[in-house]
């Protein structure tokens, strides 16, 4: 269809001045239109400008009319003059899924690219979102997703870039609604169109972006693109073939309608030239997400983050765990959180499939912690003591005059360096060797008490201090000194 005229609806102009219209993949679709009103209309224009009203703009030939863009009000000026014009800038619907951003986490390994972007329209209910999957989205993410700081809209066309393709909004219907891949439904409709003036330009800068990724089928023939003028209205997607029978497809077509007459330039390339390369968050590198322990399994934790506490089914996996030194050959430090701890994920890269599990920062300690074997100082009030302590009391201190060894149920060892050495405990202790067991006192004396009896034992010999003094064994020998 050719057109000769743009009317719009709901708003009554007596003419138009001017119409352009800019549709592309992976951006939002953009129309000016500037007309002109009677002056009795001047209110009603601005009362459409105060709510989120969606207009359609149509493109009229001889018999028929078609509809060339629909999007809501994002600006309007009125002027006034010998004649009153209104100037009227409208949006796909798209654009409202592109102001608030999120931060949240898809865990869940199995979960498919259809299923993290169909989350987006749960979110988004009110604002009309619907995506229509024109190619696969079953794929498996097979890793961690976030989207960090990001709209539903750039999370979307990131999304799309997993898969090696772009979304796409659906450019003449209401609401936030796009298409994922690209929409074919109009090829079959196309007949050959012989194209005498275009031009052919190389995208080299995408084209090595994309080529990054070895597992694409990309000639360098999909980096080039077709430019050329016509009235004729397509859409994107559509199909064109021309007249050698080469297929190529319109990914952004430009519309602009002037004096009695509307021209559209398009831009076309192959059917592997649609193909996108991954990109990643760049905002993700060095961010990291507090959370709570959730369980642990050897080296890995799963955690569950505090951002994602509405989306519970997004899943949890496992991550590693940072410690303060490994190697490959099992030496190092091994000392695991427990499930309710507070810690990060931390993102080193863009990369999620990189992010792992990292300490968290001190928080106060509870009513009903544990105090520290310094007794009188509360836990980790003086940056002097160094400790190791588990969730049931358990520790090692180190202060500047003492090492200490820890264990609530039972009592402690302390190395003072004024005191020497204390062994204290509410039950047994014990010493044991295979070889010798030898105890020196080289400038003082051995002292050993008993509340009840002192006895040794060496073989069927055996000396009992009680309240009496008793020698058992085969043969006694009592010598008198001198």
């Amino acid at each position: 269809m050719r057109a000769s005229n743009i009317r719009v609806e709901k708003i009554n102009f007596l003419s138009i001045i001017e119409c352009k219209v800019n549709k592309k993949i992976n951006e939002h679709g953009y129309a000016r239109v500037i007309g002109v009103i009677e002056a009795e209309d001047e209110m009603t224009c601005l009362s459409l400008a105060t709510s989120e009203t969606y207009l359609k703009i149509f493109a009229v030939g001889e018999n028929d009319e078609q509809c060339i863009f629909n999007g809501f009000i994002e600006n309007i000026e009125i002027n006034s003059g010998d004649v009153k014009t209104v100037t009227i800038w409208l949006v796909t619907g798209t654009k409202m899924m592109d102001i608030t951003a999120r931060t949240r986490t898809f865990q869940n390994v199995a979960m498919a690219y259809k299923e993290v972007i169909q989350s987006n329209e749960k979110l988004n209910a009110d604002i009309k979102a619907q995506s229509k999957f024109l190619e696969t989205g079953t794929k498996q993410i097979g890793n961690l997703i976030v989207q960090y700081k990001e709209t539903d809209w750039n999370f979307a066309k990131r999304m799309a870039s997993c898969c090696n393709t772009f979304i796409m909004p659906a450019f003449v219907m209401e609401g936030s609604r796009y298409y994922f891949g690209l929409n074919e439904g109009q090829a079959a409709k196309r007949k050959p169109v012989d194209l005498h003036n275009y031009t052919i330009k190389k995208a080299v800068n995408e084209y090595e972006i994309v080529t990054k990724e070895k597992k694409l089928p990309l000639r360098t023939a999909d980096s080039f693109y077709y430019i050329f003028d016509s009235r004729e209205i397509y859409e994107l997607g559509d199909c064109v073939e021309l007249q050698m029978g080469e297929k190529l497809y319109i990914y952004q077509a430009d519309a602009q309608f002037e004096g009695e007459e509307l021209m559209n330039t398009y831009f076309l390339r192959t059917r592997n030239g649609f193909l996108r390369g991954t990109y990643y968050n760049q905002k993700l590198i060095g961010a990291s997400l507090g959370g709570k322990i959730a369980a642990v399994t050897r080296d890995q934790v799963q955690i569950s983050l505090d951002i994602d506490q509405e989306y519970s089914d997004h899943g949890t996996k496992n991550f590693p765990y940072s410690t303060v030194y490994s190697s490959p050959d099992g030496t190092g430090w091994y000392c695991m959180p427990e499930i309710g701890d507070r810690v990060r994920l931390y993102f080193p890269t863009e990369k999620e499939k990189h992010a792992y599990v990292i300490s968290s920062v001190h928080l106060e300690v509870s009513d009903g912690a544990q105090a520290s074997a310094s007794d009188s100082a509360p836990p980790r009030s003086d940056p002097s003591n160094k400790s190791i302590k588990n969730s049931t009391g358990k520790e090692i201190l180190f202060t500047p005059s003492s090492l200490s060894i820890i264990n609530p149920a039972v009592g402690k060892i302390v190395l003072d360096d004024n005191e020497g050495i204390t062994i204290q405990t509410t039950k047994s202790i014990r010493l044991k060797a295979d070889q010798f067991v030898e105890v020196h006192s080289m400038q003082k004396d051995v002292t050993v008490t008993a509340a009840e009896a002192l006895s040794l034992m060496q073989g069927t010999t055996r000396l009992i201090l009680n309240k009496n003094l008793i020698l058992k064994g085969a043969r006694l020998k009592l010598q008198e000194k001198g």
